[in-house]
């Protein structure tokens, strides 16, 4: 019954395709041109197998996790400075149309009549900016875009959380420790310690961004998937951090031209999670790999919803 349904919806996509009108472009030549940067998670992505065919795996709405399992896990190569597909088959490319700005305007691109009333609008660059909050707790437990019966038709926090363990933009979305934060974003802990007696006591344990990182190592050092059969060991890749770092090193060392404009856009007065807190006094953390599977608490800030405001 799911490949009946799978088959239906790829003929409706492809009759949808063929009947859509192609937009005629226009050019003012009296403007002066604008390149715009769209967020992590803006833009569609694609499995291409040997034979050249495509299979969009995100964004999408049905069998979006099972296609995010099967095309969209990777492996981080730090030979080449690339995340490697696990399917041997297919390559993860990005559509070129509308000069490299086919982005996720709405939730499914080809299913318009399904999801035009869902108004979730970018939902993917929503989540996945620069709140330290969400992306301390998306390394330690994953991420989830919608809550309830509707996870049902998109990607599952589990699988999300495997997917950004190996993506390399996700490293350099991490609270940078060299920033002059006005309060520095932390991920706190309410810890049961025991003394050498054996007495236990229970504390709120405090890390800065550069101490939570031996946090996230142990966290997830057991951390498995099964893909085709075989358990693959997906820690905190300690590889990617260092590129990650690298990387922020040349963002910011690197200078406009002066006669280039720079406009950062951001909104206010929406809350916005700063820090991130697991546990309570009453059921602390006994364990640190038993944060995968604990509720994040987060501390929030002004700021528009995705960054803070400082």
């Amino acid at each position: 019954m799911v490949m009946l349904l799978e088959d239906i919806v790829e003929s409706v996509e492809l009759w949808l395709k063929l009947i859509r009108k192609k937009p005629q472009p226009y050019v003012d030549p009296d403007l002066d041109p604008v390149l715009l940067v769209p967020g992590i998670a803006g833009s569609i992505l694609k499995a291409v197998d040997n034979k050249g065919r495509e299979d969009r795996v995100w964004v999408r709405i049905l069998s979006a996790d099972y296609k995010c399992r099967t095309k969209l896990w990777s492996l981080f190569d730090p030979s080449i400075g690339k995340t490697v597909s696990l399917d041997p088959k297919s390559n993860i490319s990005v559509p070129e149309g509308r000069d490299g700005l086919y982005a996720i305007d709405i939730l499914d691109p080809d299913l318009v009549f399904v999801v035009s009333y869902i108004c979730f609008s970018h939902v993917g660059c929503f989540y996945l900016r620069s709140a330290p909050g969400y992306v301390t707790s998306t390394f330690v437990n994953g991420m989830s875009f919608v809550e309830g019966w509707e996870q049902n038709f998109f990607i599952s926090k589990w699988s999300m959380h495997q997917l950004l363990l190996e993506c390399p933009s996700f490293y350099e979305l991490m609270a940078c420790p060299h920033f002059c934060w006005e309060n520095s974003p932390l991920l706190q802990i309410w810890k049961q310690n025991c003394d050498s007696d054996g007495n236990s006591n229970i504390l709120l344990e405090s890390y800065s961004p550069e101490e939570s990182i031996s946090i996230f190592t142990e966290a997830l050092s057991t951390n498995m998937v099964k893909y085709d059969g075989v358990d693959i060991s997906l820690p905190f890749n300690l590889g990617i951090l260092k590129w990650a770092n690298e990387t922020r090193k040349v963002y910011s060392s690197a200078k406009l031209p002066p006669q280039v404009k720079f406009y950062n856009v951001y909104g206010t007065n929406l809350e916005t999670p700063h820090s991130v807190c697991y546990g309570s006094e009453g059921a602390p953390v006994t364990d640190l790999q038993q944060l995968p599977s604990l509720m994040a608490n987060y501390v929030c800030v002004d700021g528009d919803g995705t960054g803070q405001f400082l």
